[in-house]
C-alpha cells in the first residue's frame, strides 16, 4: 500500500536481548547493526540520510543488494533459531559446538541454494562467503568452515536466539516463516531441502508450550549428517 517510492528496507544485524523487564542488553560486538536499502537497489540520498540517523543507534550502511542481504539474514535465522529452540543452546554455542554447527551448515546451504534459485545473490553469512557453506555441506572444506564459524562466535555475549526465547516462554514460534518458507520456495523451485524440512517437522511435533529444549532433540538431524 505504501509503494516503492515511499518504502525503504532495513536488515537488522544488531544482536540484543530483553530477558527481564527493563533490562535491554547488546549481545554482539559487530560494527554494523543496520543495512538500509532501496527496493530497486539504488544508492539514494534518502537511504544515506536514514543510515545517518540509524548510526546513532549502531553502525549503519547503505546496501545496493537489499534482497541479498535479507536472504542472508533469513539464512542466519534458519540456522540459529530452530537449533537453539530445540536444544537450548545460545547463539555462540550453535556456531561453535561441532554437532549443532554441522547441522547449521546443512540448513544454511539449503537456504542459500533456494535464495540463489529465486535469483538473489546471497550476501556473506557471519562474514563468510556463502559458497563455502554450500561446499561444506557437500563435504568440501568443512573443518575450516567450522573453525571460522566458531571464531565468529567469539564476539557474542550470551545472546539467545528468538525462537529459544519463544520456546522458553511457551509461545508460538516463527518456524513456518523461516525454515518453512525455505522449504516452500525450495519445493516451488525444485531445490531439495531435507534438513529444513526435518527441523520444521521436529518443531511441529510439539504443541505450543510443550517443547522442552534438549540436545537429544537434535538426534534425528545428527543422524542425517553425511559421514
Amino acid at each position: 500500500m505504501a509503494g516503492r517510492r515511499r518504502t525503504l528496507g532495513c536488515v537488522i544485524t544488531i544482536g540484543a536481548g530483553l530477558y527481564e523487564a527493563g533490562h535491554a542488553m547488546r549481545t554482539d560486538t559487530q560494527p554494523i547493526g543496520f543495512k538500509i536499502g532501496e527496493l530497486d537497489g539504488k544508492d539514494s540520498e534518502r537511504a544515506q540520510r536514514l543510515a545517518g540517523v540509524m548510526n546513532d543507534v549502531a553502525g549503519a550502511k547503505v546496501t545496493t543488494n537489499l534482497y541479498g542481504e535479507r536472504w542472508s539474514k533469513l539464512t542466519v535465522n534458519c540456522m540459529a533459531n530452530p537449533i537453539a529452540g530445540l536444544s537450548g543452546l545460545g547463539s555462540a554455542e550453535v556456531r561453535s559446538v561441532p554437532g549443532p554447527a554441522r547441522i547449521a551448515i546443512q540448513l544454511s546451504a539449503e537456504a542459500i541454494s533456494v535464495g540463489r534459485g529465486c535469483g538473489f545473490e546471497v550476501e556473506p553469512i557471519y562474514g563468510i562467503e556463502t559458497q563455502r557453506f554450500v561446499d561444506a555441506a557437500a563435504g568440501r572444506g568443512t573443518d575450516r568452515l567450522l573453525a571460522d564459524m566458531a571464531a565468529s562466535a567469539k564476539g557474542l555475549a550470551g545472546g539467545r536466539p528468538s525462537m529459544l526465547q519463544d520456546v522458553m516462554r511457551g509461545r508460538r514460534t516463527e518456524i513456518d516463516y523461516l525454515n518453512g518458507y525455505v522449504v516452500d520456495q525450495g519445493h516451488r523451485l525444485g531445490v531439495k531441502t531435507p534438513f529444513n524440512h526435518m527441523i520444521v517437522r521436529l518443531i511441529h511435533q510439539h504443541g505450543v508450550g510443550t517443547l522442552e529444549p534438549s540436545l537429544k532433540n537434535l538426534d534425528p538431524l545428527l543422524r542425517m549428517l553425511p559421514r
